[in-house]
């Protein structure tokens, strides 16, 4: 899922959709926490408030934002 989420194009990111349900990659966000995505790459099933408040407690996950 992290491959697909980061480096998919559409068609790929559009296979995820319909492998998993929006509530299974959600869940697999949260649980992560979002480590490892930016806040756009979250955005379809997280808030980008709680994906900037998630990066704001890890000191590593900025260096994925500003990649």
């Amino acid at each position: 899922m992290l491959h697909v989420l980061t480096y998919g194009d559409t068609k790929q990111r559009n296979w995820l959709r319909r492998r998993f349900a929006p509530e299974e990659i959600r869940r697999w966000i949260s649980d992560r926490k979002g480590k490892g995505l930016t806040v756009a790459q979250m955005s379809p099933w997280i808030s980008a408030n709680v994906a900037k408040r998630w990066q704001s407690g890890s000191e590593g996950a900025l260096i994925w934002e500003n990649r």
